[in-house]
């Protein structure tokens, strides 16, 4: 047995240092003028899998955590006016998480904030639990954040959905634990809220010292398809 996993520990070994070593993707194309093009993907600015021109459509980092308390702040007074509840409460701090690759070898420079946890502390009968989802996003659709397909759950102690637009989100659950005994118990023990709607908001974007340099970077990949990533990072 310990023969088998050394050799499995190895066989892991070498893979990660193969992928380790790999090279950047490279593409080459004509421009208008007739020149042939070759551009190497480790200059990419953004990351595997996010198109720059996306990125540059989100907020800029200086203008999120604003964005975040507005709407916020216009979902805890819907809910308040159709269904009595209490303004959202911050649980725990936000932060600010910058990409260091950007999956082709090379670095990125898009920054990540995750919000804190906004809590609404309340019980909610669960015949309303479809009127809060609808609530918010009416409030959220107006600002560009619509249901994603498929992100979204159902159980018989909370009900979730997750809102957004390319590289911005507001997931929202709301729910009570104490309809499933091992649910109640997790909250118990994590301090988690016990019953009530919860709200988390997030983003990645660019600082805004960055965008020239961000566009520079990501002109000559304009009109590319993106390869696959290469990278872990």
């Amino acid at each position: 047995m310990t023969r088998f996993r050394g050799i499995a520990m190895l066989g892991l070994a070498g893979a990660l240092a193969l992928a380790a070593c790999a090279s950047s993707p490279t593409t080459t194309y004509t421009d208008a003028a007739g020149a042939e093009v070759t551009v190497d993907w480790k200059s990419y600015p953004a990351h595997a899998g996010m198109p720059a021109e996306t990125a540059l459509l989100m907020p800029a980092a200086g203008q999120v955590e604003e964005r975040e308390s507005q709407l916020i702040a216009e979902i805890g007074t819907t809910l308040a006016d159709e269904l009595g509840l209490p303004a959202p409460e911050p649980r725990g701090d936000g932060g600010w998480y910058p990409q260091s690759g950007n999956g082709y070898g090379g670095s990125s420079m898009l920054t990540t904030y995750n919000g804190p946890e906004w809590t609404i502390d309340a019980a909610i009968d669960p015949d309303d639990w479809p009127r809060v989802l609808g609530a918010v996003e009416r409030v959220l659709r107006p600002h560009g954040l619509a249901p994603r397909d498929g992100i979204a759950f159902e159980t018989s102690w909370q009900h979730g959905r997750d809102f957004g637009r390319d590289l911005e989100w507001m997931y929202v659950s709301v729910g009570d634990a104490r309809l499933d005994e091992e649910a109640l118990a997790e909250a118990e023990r994590h301090g988690w809220l016990v019953s009530g709607v919860t709200l988390s908001y997030g983003v990645t974007t660019i600082d805004e010292a960055d965008v020239p340099a961000f566009e520079r970077a990501a002109a000559p990949f304009a009109g590319l398809d993106l390869p696959r990533d290469t990278h872990s990072d």
